[in-house]
């Protein structure tokens, strides 16, 4: 059993989209099932620390072109502070991704383009609220870099919008090892705009494993914020 469940893994390709908080326009092939997993991480905002362990995103491909993404994040909070919950459960969402039109990261000779729609969880011992979003994405690739373009906006409780607009560059597809970079800023209305630059890398172990690793610095609501980020991806075959 244990052989079989290597074979599977050794035979599917895995695109790692850890570290980043943004996408790219392609979506996990019917069947399959992405495991993104951040076993543990480290995030300071403002005078609080907190061990991120874990973050998981689930993305399973339910039809040709489309996947359902499920995700969330566990903060356990590091050290006293009458601010915060010890532990609070956040970023929690359920999407679904299709591409609009398969380009470069397909095989084709053209850009990439996908939409994310997505329902918004209410958050556990944070900011509650639910609320709807919905994401374009546009993905470039050549021999020297690959580049994913997001804009999105989301409403929360009917009333408070939250727009995103954020840049992923990487390395070249065919080293192993590829550096990774993401910018990103979110206006909101009444609260100061973040912030946010990563760098970081992914090892890519084999086709089916990746690893990834990311520094975030950022500003958020008028305090530093600085985010290390640890995981990997698996690619699981588990219908055809």
């Amino acid at each position: 059993m244990r052989l079989a469940v290597l074979v599977v893994l050794a035979a599917l390709p895995a695109r790692a989209y850890r570290p980043f908080d943004g996408t790219d326009a392609a979506v996990a092939e019917r069947g399959n099932l992405e495991v993104e997993l951040g076993p543990v991480g480290y995030l300071r905002e403002g005078p609080e620390r907190f061990l991120v362990a874990p973050a998981l995103i689930l993305n399973l491909g339910v039809l040709d072109g489309t996947e359902l993404v499920v995700e969330s994040r566990h903060h356990l909070l590091l050290g006293a502070s009458g601010q915060s919950a010890r532990s609070r459960l956040v970023d929690s969402a359920v999407n679904v991704k299709h591409v609009l039109r398969e380009g470069e990261l397909q095989g084709a000779s053209r850009a990439s383009a996908a939409i994310e729609l997505g329902l918004l969880l209410p958050a556990w011992h944070d900011a509650p609220g639910t609320g709807v979003s919905v994401a374009a994405i546009v993905s470039r690739k050549s021999r020297i870099a690959t580049l994913h373009l997001n804009a999105a906006v989301a409403v929360r409780n009917g009333q408070n919008t939250e727009l995103f607009g954020g840049a992923i560059a990487e390395g070249p597809d065919e080293w192993v090892v590829r550096p990774v970079a993401e910018v990103f800023v979110q206006p909101e209305l009444d609260v100061t705009t973040t912030l946010s630059a990563l760098v970081g890398a992914i090892w890519r172990a084999s086709n089916a494993v990746s690893f990834d690793s990311g520094l975030r610095v950022a500003r958020e609501a008028g305090q530093a914020v600085i985010e290390a980020r640890l995981g990997l991806t698996l690619a699981i075959s588990v219908f055809h």
